[in-house]
């Protein structure tokens, strides 16, 4: 029971993290229309699509300081506040009136909410992730670290049947109100999330790097090379994720002229596939070692991208999408399930959260947040199979830092402090 929840805290909050975030980019033209009327709809949904790329601006500053926070006062503390702050955008989301109500203001609102979300969410990753990989066994430390993407994927499934079911209603509930009822859902995983962390102990690695520390102080030092590594691993999972599981159904729909409704149930199905998937994977990882699982992953994924794209637009029917992304899901899945770990192990527990947060927030900006935006913009400029090439790039990238990346550890690398303590 102990262990059931550990993972619970540490996943609730990258599941409604990611819960609004997709919900957004479904509802992406939606909330262009009820906030940012322009003179057509093209430029309507860039401001929007803009707008949810806003917040991840506020990431890296989020990270930074809840980092800190984290790595100073504890991952618990740093948990309970996270998840307050996402409570209060969403809330924000929920209440703000259309753009036709009270003008200029509500846009304002929007882009306030989206800035607490993105400050909020740099500090959730690092955090979670931590508290999850710090509290297991070495033996399992890659299934542990793997439920943090498996939270990700419970929320594509959860936003795609939430957004599926309002998409069936008449065009003008979806506008007025519908929209408004697929963010309520997240203000009550809220309060599911509070009690929980607010009951939680502390990750058994950081209370010995404290008791360590109180002995003997240790300086916090962040490794830049590391940190670019760790930027490097995360670049293709984060624009694979935006560009396949939310961006998608926008895509297929609006530039391959297939039905929203069969898009979001191939979304769901393949997405069921990888949630199941990456705990196994994770298990493996343990067994075979995560980063050469993590290579295996990306090769594959690298050579296979750009054909399976071409295939798609070339021949777009719903057969086709679910074979692309059946294929590229299970190459996900693996890299989805070593990951986290392998990006935790690869800092110190005393500037743990702040390293790997600087990491995933710099890489989730950059090449993750904007994605949909950048994806729209090549597809309308270059043409539809421009997010092909989009995608293959980076795989790159994340495989050269992969090549890098150190061995598996047994162990964290500890500094004088932590050692101390044992």
């Amino acid at each position: 029971m102990a262990n059931r929840k550990k993972i619970i805290a540490g996943t609730i909050g990258n599941v409604l993290e990611w819960y609004d975030f997709l919900i957004y980019g479904f509802f992406s033209a939606v909330i262009a229309r009820e906030f940012f009327p322009l003179e057509n709809e093209y430029s309507s949904l860039m401001v929007s699509l803009a707008t949810f790329g806003v917040g991840f601006f506020t990431r890296p500053i989020g990270g930074i300081l809840i980092g800190m926070f984290a790595d100073k006062y504890g991952r618990k503390q740093a948990l309970q506040l996270i998840i307050w702050i996402m409570f209060a955008a969403v809330f924000i989301f929920v209440i703000t009136p259309s753009y036709h109500q009270i003008g200029i203001a509500a846009p304002v609102l929007l882009i306030i909410a989206r800035l607490l979300q993105g400050f909020a969410t740099g500090g959730e990753y690092a955090s979670s992730t931590s508290y999850l990989v710090e509290g297991s066994d070495e033996s399992k430390r890659t299934y542990y670290g793997s439920w943090q993407l498996f939270g990700q994927c419970f929320a594509v499934i959860l936003a795609s049947l939430i957004s599926g079911f309002i998409f069936k209603l008449p065009e003008g509930s979806v506008d007025s109100w519908g929209w408004r009822v697929a963010f309520a859902v997240g203000l009550i995983i809220c309060p599911v999330g509070i009690w929980i962390r607010n009951n939680l102990a502390e990750s058994e690695e950081f209370a010995i790097a404290k008791k360590a520390e109180a002995k003997q102080p240790a300086s916090r030092t962040y490794d830049v090379k590391n940190i670019v590594k760790g930027f490097g691993l995360v670049v293709s999972g984060t624009v694979s994720f935006y560009v396949l599981l939310i961006n998608m159904p926008a895509f297929a729909s609006k530039q391959l002229g297939m039905s929203i409704g069969t898009v979001l149930n191939i979304q769901i199905a393949v997405v069921v596939m990888m949630a199941i998937l990456i705990p196994l994977l994770g298990m493996l990882g343990d067994k075979i070692g995560r980063k050469r699982l993590f290579i295996v992953a990306t090769v594959a994924y690298f050579v296979m991208v750009m054909p399976l794209f071409k295939w798609l637009v070339a021949s777009p029917d719903a057969g086709n999408l679910f074979v692309m992304q059946l294929i590229l899901g299970v190459c996900l899945a693996g890299q989805f399930a070593t990951m986290p770990t392998m990006l935790t192990l690869l800092f110190p527990v005393e500037s743990r959260v702040t390293s790997l947060s600087i990491s995933y927030n710099l890489a989730t900006m950059t090449f993750g947040g904007f994605s949909p935006f950048i994806v729209t913009w090549l597809s309308h400029s270059w043409g539809v199979i421009a997010p092909g090439y989009y995608m293959f790039a980076v795989s790159a990238i994340s495989l050269i830092a992969a090549v890098f990346f150190p061995k598996d550890q047994k162990s964290v690398k500890m500094s004088v402090a932590s050692q101390l303590a044992e």
